[in-house]
């Protein structure tokens, strides 16, 4: 598992997402400033997971939208190719609970809200 979350935690940041580490599945940063040092730099990210083998992913989320599909067995979307354009449109990645996010980067100009619910029942951006 460690393994797989220091190689995610350094795709993330090919892809430009800056990442900084969290509690093992938790959200709590595990670095002094928290989000303020989340970065894609390659060798930061693997000292940081040298250190902390079993670190959660922490990404900051100014510039994104984060669909936050809470529960393993949420449906949504529940049409099949609805569900596949989504995977390929953005990041996925699988909460400690079972839930998924999924990335996007936010177009210019928009500046949207939380709005837990209004997507589809356990739906949140």
């Amino acid at each position: 598992m460690a393994n797989d979350l220091v190689s995610a935690a350094l795709r993330y940041a090919e892809l430009g997402y800056p990442v900084f580490p969290c509690a093992p599945a938790g959200e709590r940063p595990l670095v002094a400033r928290g989000f303020h040092e989340a970065t894609n730099d390659l060798e930061q990210i693997e000292r940081w997971w040298k250190e902390h083998p079993q670190a959660n992913i922490g990404l900051p989320t100014a510039g994104l939208v984060v669909l936050d599909l809470d529960r393993r067995n949420n449906p949504w979307p529940t049409d099949t190719d609805q569900a596949a354009d989504l995977a390929s449109a953005g990041a996925i990645a699988v909460t400690p609970h079972g839930g998924r996010h999924i990335l996007f980067r936010r177009p210019e100009g928009k500046a949207w809200k939380c709005s837990t619910g209004k997507l589809a029942p356990g739906v949140w951006r």
